[in-house]
């Protein structure tokens, strides 16, 4: 995983900031150094749970929070990255919101 090692408020309101980061970390990047969203584990407050449904219980199904799920359009296409650390395994989801469903 990366850490900031420092962090300088530039005179646009923007902060600059100096990153270390493994190599799995760099890779994981594919070589894109733009639209980057840095997030902490440690910063995860809303809980949840996951569903599990079929024969066998085959079928995971992650729960969206109640207060998670206004502006959400379901029944379209969703990309999913699955990040394992240490002890923890991120699922990250991303919804395209101006994709128009219909």
């Amino acid at each position: 995983m990366a850490e900031i090692l420092a962090v300088k408020k530039q005179s646009d309101g923007k902060f600059l900031a100096h990153l270390s980061l493994d190599e799995k970390e760099h890779l994981r990047l594919q070589g894109h150094t733009s639209d980057i969203i840095i997030f902490s584990d440690k910063t995860s407050f809303v809980s949840t749970n996951m569903s599990q449904r079929g024969k066998n219980e085959a079928t995971k199904y992650f729960l969206i929070p109640r207060q998670m799920r206004k502006g959400l359009v379901f029944n379209r296409k969703v990309s999913c990255q699955r990040i394992d650390k240490d002890n923890l395994v991120l699922f990250v989801y991303v919804i395209d919101k101006s994709i128009n469903p219909f």
